[in-house]
């Protein structure tokens, strides 16, 4: 009942979601009812049930919160599950495509309804970026292999969507996306059945498409690029700016300027600051940390190392920015850059808890904690039990993952942390445990910490233990 208020940011535009993919799908949501539900320490962002989705607590958040981490596209796709795997489910794994390629793109056309173009074309191309990389290191993989990772079914899979309405034009498209569900609905079906009612309305023969886009291992980035320039021209501009760099043409200030007065989408403006940040002057960086997107003066502080004098206040300004990881960032910038000013910007952020897994207040503990001449001794002592208490398995894992992180930078084990990082080793949640036991091996490396793991796991029941016990005494 004291999360009330955090209903509306966690549910939002859920009613416009359905409509929109109604809409775009052209079938009406085909069950009776349809209900939400987060879960504490759940297993993924999301997972379709029929007529239930259920989600991630994390995702659970209110007004400030939700600009950096939002629900809108889980729910979404999930929602798009309603249709693309339970009102037609895959025959078997070899089909994945038809369950994850189709909800990760038309999530992303949710979002291009609700953000705009632009922010749909800027998701495209960072999946593009990723699974060009993974084709270039021989890492590539078919959407129909049946061992695929998520990556190639819920990425690529996204991306063959998106080539094959652009190929077959969006009206085509949508008639055969109808046909394949209206004459399938409630069977088990293979991608042969939706390539076959595309090839019926279409008039056309996809064995082409399904060879390159499906068929292959290899991701085709030229073919992706031209499908982005068709939809935002600023890709027009990415395309310039590497040939720029490979031809050592070094017109690039100009040009960028000239980019950013002319209203670039604020995932243009992140793209020139991660790339060309070193190269800005201090006024043109006084503007960036002055823009309205809250994403645009994230990525600023991201890229950030050195914070001049001159540039100081606007970085201070910052610390009261209506978002959680822009103030976490910032705080930690301006505590590294200016000692004299510590205890005044810990003053700023007392008391704040911050995103669901409490970015701010971790940070702040350990930073108040070893900041000398903001409380006495034994107060910063007790900051760094609040700290380790973070570690409990009464927090979520997100929780628990950053306060071990800071606990490792800082040097701040106590025998509860030990004992909670070996509990986290057969936590139910797989990424949280691979990660819990990725600690566990680089801290059994340390002949003195293992002694310590080791005692400390006698007062650990033995369900508790399995993966300690598959260790051997010597590292």
């Amino acid at each position: 009942p004291e999360e009330q208020y955090k209903a509306e940011p966690t549910y939002r535009y859920t009613a416009r979601i359905m409509d929109i993919l109604e809409n775009e799908i052209g079938i009406p949501y085909p069950w009776k009812i349809y209900k939400q539900a987060p879960v504490r320490d759940f297993l993924y962002a999301g997972m379709e049930n029929t007529g239930l989705t259920l989600f991630s607590d994390q995702y659970v958040v209110d007004s400030i919160a939700f600009k950096d981490k939002s629900y809108v596209n889980i729910n979404a796709h999930e929602m798009v599950h309603q249709w693309f795997g339970n009102l037609v489910t895959e025959k078997d794994a070899s089909h994945h495509w038809l369950h994850e390629g189709f909800a990760t793109y038309y999530a992303l056309l949710t979002e291009k309804e609700i953000y705009g173009t632009k922010r749909y074309s800027w998701e495209l191309f960072r999946k593009a970026q990723m699974l060009h990389s993974l084709s270039e290191e021989g890492e590539g993989e078919a959407l129909t292999d049946p061992g695929a990772s998520s990556i190639t079914f819920y990425d690529k899979g996204a991306w063959a969507v998106a080539i094959l309405r652009h190929r077959l034009g969006e009206d085509t498209f949508k008639k055969g996306v109808r046909m394949f569900l209206e004459s399938n609905a409630y069977e088990n079906v293979t991608i042969d059945d939706f390539l076959g009612s595309m090839e019926k309305v279409s008039g056309k023969d996809l064995r082409g498409f399904a060879d390159r886009w499906l068929n292959e291992t290899d991701f085709y980035m030229d073919e992706a690029m031209d499908y982005l320039i068709s939809v935002n021209p600023e890709f027009r501009m990415v395309r310039e700016l590497k040939e720029i760099e490979e031809l050592g043409d070094y017109n690039l200030d100009a040009m960028i300027k000239n980019g950013w007065e002319n209203e670039i989408s604020p995932d243009m403006k992140c793209f020139l600051v991660r790339k060309y940040s070193a190269r800005f002057t201090d006024d043109f960086i006084r503007q960036i940390l002055g823009d309205p997107d809250v994403k645009v003066r994230q990525t600023m502080l991201l890229v950030t190392e050195r914070i001049p004098a001159e540039l100081k206040p606007a970085y201070e300004q910052l610390l009261e920015d209506p978002s959680y990881i822009t103030r976490e960032y910032a705080l930690f910038n301006l505590w590294v850059n200016y000692q004299e000013d510590r205890v005044r910007y810990l003053e700023k952020l007392a008391g704040i808890k911050g995103m669901p897994d409490h970015n701010v207040v971790t940070l702040w503990l350990v930073l108040a904690s070893v900041t000398e001449g903001y409380a006495d001794l034994e107060v910063r002592m007790g900051y760094i039990d609040r700290l380790r208490n973070f570690t409990n398995p009464v927090y979520s894992p997100e929780t628990r993952q950053r306060a071990f992180s800071l606990i490792e930078q800082a040097g701040f084990w106590a025998d509860r942390n030990y004992s909670d990082l070996i509990l986290a080793t057969t936590h139910h949640q797989w990424q949280f445990r691979q990660w819990a036991r990725k600690l566990t091996d680089r801290l059994w490396e340390d002949e003195e910490t293992r002694k310590r793991m080791l005692e400390v796991s006698k007062k650990l029941k033995e369900k508790d233990l399995r993966y300690i016990n598959t260790k051997s005494i010597h590292p």
